[in-house]
């Protein structure tokens, strides 16, 4: 997964306007367009920072974005724990193959007492898995490289 953001970006240490309508109820905002180090930068007023994890050290950052390798690499943030009963999660992202793997892109937890979820790429189309629910699949052939 390459998660290259390079027009029209707010700049690191740039802080999110929340009397926005769009913001309301947003507890964390992560660009991935830091100039280096191992830590994604919040720009809610949260400070919810991530810590990159999987990553070669320091992971090297073409065009101010990061490429997660599809095996181990991972943003690990601590957020407030939104209400899990309505909450949106929001994941860009540009793949590089769309072969027969599996690609965690976004989640939160892992089992069902932390009512955890996944977002995932599976070959050409998308999983949401909820844990102790289940998974949900989209149509096969949805994506494309590029």
């Amino acid at each position: 997964m390459n998660g290259q953001i390079m027009w029209n970006r707010p700049l690191p240490g740039a802080q999110l306007n929340m009397a926005h309508p769009l913001t309301r109820g947003l507890v964390g905002a992560w660009l991935l367009n830091e100039s280096g180090g191992i830590r994604a930068m919040d720009i809610s007023p949260y400070r919810n920072h991530g810590i990159l994890t999987g990553f070669a050290s320091p992971p090297k950052r073409s065009f101010n974005g990061l490429l997660f390798d599809g095996v181990d690499d991972y943003v690990l943030c601590t957020t407030t724990d939104p209400d899990l009963a309505t909450f949106t999660a929001e994941a860009w992202f540009n793949p590089v193959t769309v072969g027969a793997l599996q690609y965690n892109l976004i989640g939160h937890g892992g089992s069902p007492t932390d009512n955890g979820w996944n977002f995932a790429q599976l070959a050409a189309g998308l999983r949401v898995t909820f844990a102790g629910v289940g998974d949900y699949d989209s149509t096969a052939g949805i994506l494309s490289i590029g």
